[in-house]
């Protein structure tokens, strides 16, 4: 606690020699932020004047591009002005004073840019960083790019013209993470550069982000792209980011060299694109890649994909959590030559997708597509409207509804249809679902649950190769070949049981027809679905325990509050800390309420990026809702247990999936508006167990060879991802370290699925802690396995004990399989730790809780406030067991800090916590030690262990308070 108590001795001196808390920092720092306006005049302006005022305003581009800008500067163009050329100005600006560009004047028209092609064919060079863009940017950050209008052709038809052009190109090579670059209220068009044949071009096109180089990791963080409209007349992409650290790789579209990739992903970060306005892009109107945590809300995709190239108008690729929400997509271009043309396509190694709250019509060839390449996905497709989509033609024989294919089938990959609007008017002939693949899905990881399907077409129905599990849908309308028999729960309607069923045009208002009548027979008949977002289309809650109606439309269905659930609405409507104990839950340090949007909600403080929840006993987490202006990032901790979430201006209610109790979370929060403009609502505490620790979560692991999936997947409490071997050898092994020698019990391994026509064979090693090699006997040997089981679990011999565990795969269990699994678990012989999460009584006044000492997490510490007592030592920690045993064994363990000395300390046991009996004392341990055990000679019998503590470690420069990490009591065995 040494350095707690430095900064508030600096503080309090501080206040002694100068009466108060010095600002003088903080208002230089404004004074330095302020930055300088500059004018730009095409034709009133001169370069040789100081360009600070409109009166003296700049001219050129040249002149701009010439000079590195400053944090806090702005750069403005007068409106109605046109520029030739390319506009790249230097600098960097900060997180406190980003540059902007933007405009002045009177005029209406925006100030163009305009590229016309400047360098010819001699773009490209990223060598000499010569790029055919109107708007360049090279590794900087901290801008915000706003208010022009941007073009780069060359003038007239040129229909030979194939040289690659963008509009706004911002790039980034060998520079770590870059910060900041909007773009914001953008007019991007004509920007020409004919495809030679089905040409894509990718990484070309309206406004481009791409990273380049393979030396130095790098990515984005923090980019908004809004308010942009974008086309018409882009041949390629319209918003497109591009990274040599993670995107797939397109040589012959985006001319970089497969040489220049990294081989390995480096993940950008808070991706946002919002209310953008798209129409006429030759390809994919938005394409964001090599990111995690990436939204895309309230865009408008108008006749993309016009070009020769089946090119679906938002996807996205190489993605861990993608939400496409709020945005609305139709006339999308398709043909008998081309592939993919949906609204939207999840695409390769897009892990977790939710498309949600979308309006889709009068795409040809349909309306969400699933292209995963032989990558592992979960995507949510739920409370969309979709009219009249999948009507088309295309390369695979017509267009759907919902479309899997590029080998999307494969074993473990999960779609959850739900709670949509499928409408298909006379001659809309389209199918429900389409699979490329020729492969059969799993009927348990495709689930069609809760949508209403009406058409009046002469539809081609289900595909029989993604039909999945049909529940509670709604069927209507003449067609006969939408209705499914093995559906259970299916509902008959009419469009009586509609306002306006099929009425929606252009504009996501236009959909008010599709809410449901009020005698609707989709009311209260849906199914109730796990972790379902908590609101409807239209922002209606959706109840996580009772039955919710069928389609996108909530309303009026019967919502309880589930047990368990805290809100704040009995909290002030003012902004205050919420320190202690609220609704039998300890909040600690760093957690607010206020009043936000109508209701009382809960935040973290900007200076807290994490915060910890003490939970009641015998509780765990099952959700909560949270909503961010922006994009947040949540992640959820527990029992070793992590799992994220995107928050967003969705308002969603997301669930944990714990399923053990615990003592405490924590949430941890990485957020474009910082963790205070993360909202907090509707905590819901479920009952539980607590488990047994699986020694063997989140430890340190090695493999064998090459991994397609890493060996971390194969112990991150996760049974949807799976460590995988990159080849089909056998005898590829996969270990873990536990970090010391356990006394192992048992185990359990996950493996992807039931197998029907084989199993897996494997064996178990050990290794003892400073052992050169594993023994020669394994631990556990299913070599000859014959149990198909996806669960299967062992028990290992008493007095096996090890540090170091080994699964060796000996035999797959049928042809195009690798060596893998989803989960290895061990356990630790069942030696009952008597003094876990037990009372504790403490001698003093307490900086950390007492009941850090006993809460299974060596992480957490008891301290001594050293502030509240006279004497630092020696203070006590006790614990009572609440019974009489005949104690054999202790553990102590201190904060692990590196450093050398050893504490002091006595323990004693007591039967009535009045007389204590000392069992053994410390004085004299190894330097540096922080862990220690005793076995003693004989048992004793206690109900009540103490822990007096005599002495810190002692070097030159020490200053403990009295703290542990954690004691635990064993019984005569």
């Amino acid at each position: 606690m040494k350095v707690m108590k430095k900064i508030a001795g600096i503080c309090l001196s501080a206040v002694i020699l100068f009466g108060c808390v010095p600002v003088w920092g903080a208002e230089a720092k404004a004074e330095q932020n302020k930055g300088v306006t500059y004018y730009i005049d095409r034709d009133g302006g001169n370069d040789s004047n100081s360009g600070t005022d409109p009166k003296n305003a700049w001219s050129s581009l040249e002149k701009v591009n010439a000079t590195t800008f400053r944090p806090g500067d702005k750069i403005l163009f007068q409106k109605g002005d046109v520029w030739n050329g390319q506009l790249s100005p230097k600098g960097s600006g900060t997180k406190e004073a980003p540059i902007v560009i933007g405009d002045y004047g009177d005029a209406e028209a925006r100030p163009m840019i305009q590229g016309n092609n400047w360098c010819k064919d001699k773009g490209d060079d990223l060598e000499n960083k010569i790029f055919n863009a109107a708007v360049f940017f090279y590794n900087q950050q901290y801008w915000e790019i706003t208010s022009l209008e941007v073009t780069n052709r060359i003038p007239g038809e040129n229909p030979d013209d194939h040289i690659k052009k963008y509009g706004v190109l911002i790039m980034g090579k060998d520079a770590g993470t870059l910060e900041h670059m909007y773009c914001r209220n953008l007019y991007v068009h004509d920007v020409v550069s004919h495809p030679i044949g089905q040409q894509a071009g990718i990484g070309r096109g309206g406004i481009i982000y791409i990273i380049r180089g393979n030396e130095t990791p790098t990515k984005w963080n923090d980019i908004i792209v809004e308010d942009n409209i974008v086309g018409p007349n882009i041949n390629h992409y319209g918003i497109n980011f591009l990274s040599t650290w993670g995107s797939s790789r397109f040589a012959n579209e985006t001319g970089i060299p497969d040489s220049e990739y990294a081989g390995q992903r480096y993940n950008s970060t808070n991706l946002v694109i919002r209310n953008n306005y798209c129409e006429d892009i030759g390809n994919a109107a938005i394409c964001p890649s090599a990111y995690e945590d990436a939204v895309i809300e309230y865009n408008v995709s108008n006749g993309c994909n016009s070009g020769p190239n089946g090119n679906v108008p938002v996807w996205w690729e190489n993605g861990e959590r993608t939400i496409a929400q709020f945005n609305e997509v139709y006339n999308s271009g398709a043909s008998e030559s081309k592939e993919d043309s949906q609204a939207f396509d999840a695409d390769v190694n897009a892990t977790l997708n939710y498309i949600q709250y979308n309006y889709t019509h009068d795409n040809p060839s349909g309306a969400f597509f699933e292209c995963a390449l032989g990558t592992k996905y979960t995507t949510h497709i739920r409370y969309n409207i979709s009219q009249n989509d999948g009507y088309g033609t295309n390369s695979y024989g017509g267009g759907a509804i919902v479309t899997i294919g590029g080998y999307s089938s494969v074993p473990g990959c999960k779609m959850y249809v739900y709670n949509n609007d499928f409408y298909l008017s006379e001659g809309h002939d389209s199918y429900i679902t389409n699979n490329w693949d020729g492969i059969t899905v799993d009927k348990n990881n495709y689930v069609f649950k809760n949508n209403v399907i009406y058409s009046d077409a002469d539809s081609k129905g289900w595909h029989p190769n993604l039909k999945g599990t049909a529940e509670n849908n709604a069927y209507g309308g003449s067609d006969s070949h939408i209705s499914r028999d093995d559906d259970k729960g299916a509902v008959s309607i009419t469009k009586d049981d509609f306002q306006a069923l099929g009425s929606g045009s252009v504009g996501s208002k236009s959909v008010e027809g599709y809410k449901l009548s009020s005698g609707s027979a989709c009311k209260n008949a849906g199914a109730v679905i796990p972790d379902n977002g908590g609101r409807d289309y239209w922002g209606n809650a959706v109840s996580a325990a009772d039955r919710p109606n069928i389609g996108a439309d909530n309303s009026g269905a019967t919502f309880t509050e589930v047990h368990g659930l805290i809100d704040f609405e009995d909290r002030s409507a003012e902004d205050m800390p919420l320190d202690g104990i609220y609704k039998d839950c300890t909040f600690e340090a760093g957690w607010n309420t206020k009043e936000a949007d109508g209701a009382k909600v809960l935040y973290l403080s900007d200076s807290a990026d994490s915060g910890t929840i003490r939970l009641p006993k015998g509780k765990m987490l099952k959700g909560f809702t949270a909503k961010s202006d922006t994009i947040a990032k949540i992640t959820v901790s527990a029992n070793g247990y992590s799992k994220s979430f995107c928050a967003t201006s969705a308002n969603n209610r997301f669930e944990t999936g714990f399923e053990s109790a615990s003592d405490e979370i924590e949430i941890s929060i990485q957020a474009l508006s910082g963790s205070s403009g993360v909202y907090f609502d509707s905590l819901w505490l479920a009952d539980a167990e607590y488990e047994r620790p699986n020694l063997a979560l989140g430890k340190a692991v090695e493999t064998s060879g090459t991994d397609q999936y890493p060996g971390a997947y194969g112990n991150d409490g996760d049974e949807d991802t799976m460590w995988i071997h990159s080849g089909e050898e056998l005898n590829q092994w996969w270990m873990v370290d536990l970090g010391k020698d356990f006394d192992l019990s048992d185990f359990e391994i996950v493996f992807e699925k039931q197998e029907t026509e084989g199993a897996w064979g494997y064996i178990i090693e050990g290794k003892k802690d400073g052992q050169a090699d594993f023994d020669s006997v394994p631990l556990y040997d299913a070599s000859d396995n014959k149990d198909g089981a996806r669960v299967q679990t062992g028990i290992f011999k008493p007095g096996s004990i090890y540090r170091y565990i080994r699964v060796k795969i000996t035999r797959l269990p049928g042809a195009d399989y690798w060596p893998a699994f989803a989960e290895f678990k061990v356990y630790e012989r069942d030696c009952t730790n008597l003094a876990l999460r037990k009372p504790v009584t403490t001698s003093a006044a307490e900086e950390r809780p007492g009941s850090n000492g006993n809460d299974g997490d060596t992480s957490t510490l008891w301290v001594a406030d050293g502030l509240a007592v006279t004497d630092l030592f020696p203070q006590w920690w006790t614990v009572d067991l609440e019974d009489i045993y005949d104690i054999r064994k202790y553990e102590i363990f201190f904060e692990e800090d590196n450093l050398p000395g050893s504490w002091k300390y006595i323990i004693s046991v007591s039967t009535d916590n009045v007389t204590y009996t000392e069992i053994d004392q410390k004085d004299d341990s190894e330097d540096g030690a922080r862990y220690e055990e005793k076995t003693l000679p004989e048992a004793v019998q206690a109900r009540y262990v103490r822990v007096t503590l005599t002495g810190a470690p002692e070097f030159e420069g020490a200053d403990y308070w009295p703290a542990i990490a954690e004691f635990n009591v064993y019984e005569d065995s």
